[in-house]
């Protein structure tokens, strides 16, 4: 009978310890781990405007993502699903190291080549930079980069002309995904062109500047082949600049 009570004593000791040894290590594991969510996007801001709407990426969407500090990471794609970013490659907090200096884009750009499209228009790339604490959870918030250009032309204008040109003077020629920043130089070829369609807006992202002269063109039947120079010389990054393109007799067209 003693022999029984011993092992009985000694099974309920293994199973204690091996109960409390494997919660210690799941416990260590959870607080480690690097969990990132938070899919939003602020919209454009409209200029003298403090409003702004909210948009959301979609699940199955991927992002690059930065860190240095308590975080390392050098263009990891991370994959939204169930509310989280996954496919981080070192995942965990290194102790010690500091906050987590982190950036993330989207939609996934690997280089400055990429910024822009086949036809020479910037892409609309949305970002996060922020610092967040050791252990703590990063909640991602992402802003527009560069500015944005609507162009509306009065229906009088737009009846009359097959296509729009947007001439910009400027390109990004160099970008750094660690912090967001990047540079720009003069350029010859950074004309945007658009086929005329019904509802007379077109839309451009452009670079944010300040000094920046943007001219539009349009072709079609009676329409003067001057460029119209558009008002705004200083854009800012994040903010919608609408420019309304109208026919008046005294003054043929001009931009408001």
């Amino acid at each position: 009978m003693k022999t029984s009570k011993l092992l009985s004593f000694v099974t309920i000791l293994i199973l204690f310890v091996t109960s409390c040894t494997y919660k210690d290590i799941m416990d260590v594991g959870n607080d480690n781990q690097v969990l990132i969510t938070g899919n939003s996007t602020n919209g454009f801001s409209e200029k003298g405007s403090r409003a702004v709407s909210i948009e959301q990426i979609p699940d199955g969407e991927h992002i690059i993502f930065y860190s240095t500090g308590g975080i390392k990471a050098d263009g990891d794609e991370l994959y939204y699903e169930n509310g989280m970013w996954t496919g981080l490659k070192d995942n965990k907090w290194y102790k010690g190291e500091g906050p987590a200096n982190i950036t993330a884009y989207y939609p996934v750009i690997n280089g400055a080549d990429e910024l822009y499209k086949d036809n020479g228009e910037l892409k609309d790339l949305v970002y996060c930079k922020g610092t967040f604490n050791q252990e703590e959870t990063i909640n991602l918030t992402f802003s527009h980069i560069f500015a944005k250009l609507s162009v509306n032309i009065d229906k009088k204008v737009n009846d009359s002309i097959v296509r729009v040109s947007i001439k910009i003077p400027y390109k990004i020629n160099s970008f750094d995904f660690k912090t967001g920043e990047y540079t720009i130089s003069e350029s010859t070829d950074g004309t945007i062109s658009f086929d005329k369609n019904d509802d007379g807006i077109y839309e451009a992202i452009i670079p944010a500047k300040t000094g920046m002269d943007i001219y539009i063109k349009l072709e079609g039947n009676d329409i003067p082949s001057e460029d119209i120079k558009i008002n705004e010389t200083e854009f800012k990054s994040g903010y919608e600049y609408i420019c309304n393109v109208k026919k008046s007799e005294p003054k043929g067209i001009f931009a408001t």
